[in-house]
């Protein structure tokens, strides 16, 4: 029929097609549609078929998007790209809040066929299942740094005076829940805090020891004091004047090893 009484009929056209002036119309009573025409002989010629895509066009009527034959896995892939994306972010950063966190990241791929529309779906459907798992597990790391999270003023109430400088020697268990990023963070800001201080922090763990040294005195050198518990300590290490760390292997030569640092420390500020 022609174009113009197709549209009065209610026809729908797809998107960025042309048409001619006459028009081949499908009408199945619910759904009237612009049509080409039909594209195979038979529908054997269409090999495999999968749904893209579904369209609401009113109250209980859908446009169906599909594809078919060689198309199938590349059109899907089209579809998914951006999920894709999303997906290996969040799975990253699950993995990596799981392995910090000491659990299992439980993470459960889909596994359907992918030339359909249900692999779509589910792999929509894991994409919100790893938002939920990743925001449960950054809840569980938060949860778990205000717990093993320390107070300052508990290690500057610690702090002795040496003439006009603040000077912390201190060793911290393994069940403290610091490693030695966290150790070095603190030192930070307990530097930060106090202003002029040398802060020696000593963390045992498995009959080893690991020492951070931060000195804010212009005359104590970090990575000298770094060098001293190391070798009482029967280790070694070193570095900036301002900061350095070492580690020992054995931790029960530790106490010995700060009551070292307060007396050299005596002679050098």
């Amino acid at each position: 029929m022609d174009i113009n009484k197709a549209k009065e009929k209610g026809a729908q056209a797809v998107f960025g097609e042309k048409y001619g002036k006459v028009v081949r119309v499908v009408d199945m009573g619910y759904s009237i549609e612009l049509c080409g025409g039909c594209h195979v002989k038979n529908t054997k010629e269409i090999e495999r078929f999968a749904i893209l895509g579904l369209e609401s066009k009113g109250s209980g009527i859908f446009r169906v998007t599909a594809c078919s034959s060689d198309f199938v896995e590349e059109e899907i892939d089209n579809v998914l790209v951006n999920v894709y994306k999303e997906i290996n972010t969040l799975e990253a950063k699950i993995d990596e809040l799981a392995k910090n966190l000491n659990v299992d990241a439980n993470l459960n791929k889909p596994d359907v066929w992918k030339n359909s529309y249900l692999y779509i779906v589910k792999t929509k459907e894991y994409l919100e299942e790893l938002k939920e798992k990743a925001k449960e597990l950054s809840k569980l790391a938060m949860k778990q740094q205000k717990e093993s999270s320390v107070s300052l003023d508990d290690y500057v109430a610690k702090m002795i005076t040496i003439k006009d400088a603040k000077v912390l020697t201190c060793k911290v268990s393994e069940n403290s829940g610091l490693d030695v990023n966290k150790l070095k963070d603190l030192s930070d800001k307990l530097a930060d805090k106090v202003g002029k201080s040398v802060i020696v922090l000593a963390l045992v763990s498995n009959g080893k020891v690991v020492f951070v040294v931060k000195s804010k005195v212009a005359q104590v050198n970090a990575g000298m004091i770094a060098k001293l518990v190391a070798t009482i300590t029967g280790g070694n290490g070193g570095g900036r004047p301002d900061f350095a760390q070492s580690g020992g292997k054995v931790a029960s030569k530790v106490d010995e090893a700060l009551v070292a640092v307060n007396k050299e420390l005596e002679s050098l500020i």
